[in-house]
């Protein structure tokens, strides 16, 4: 699994994934969350999830607290695999925050 800032323009901060989020990896994953916007305060984060092949409830539990400590602005995820769509919806996730899906 890979996280890295791919850019912060616009009052928005993107944060490229790519790879698997499961039980294994997911304190790194919000690890590396957490420092990236530490390092970056201020607007909107965008997960853009283009790479990403797999995630568990354990990396959903990483975004979920990350729409509880964003409260100025709403976090949001760009170019989700249709394939992992139902992962999303099954959880609610799509209720509570927008999740777009590349075509």
């Amino acid at each position: 699994m890979t996280v890295e800032k791919s850019s912060f323009e616009n009052d928005e901060l993107i944060i490229s994934v790519e790879g698997r989020i499961d039980a294994t990896n997911a304190n790194e994953f919000s690890g590396a969350v957490t420092t990236i916007r530490k390092v970056n305060p201020g607007g909107t984060v965008i997960l853009d999830l283009d790479g990403l092949a797999y995630i568990s409830s354990a990396g959903l539990r990483v975004i979920v607290a990350l729409l509880k400590s964003e409260k100025e602005h709403e976090p949001r995820i760009i170019n989700l695999d249709p394939i992992l769509l139902p992962v999303f919806k099954n959880t609610g996730m799509t209720s509570v925050m927008n999740v777009g899906v590349k075509e």
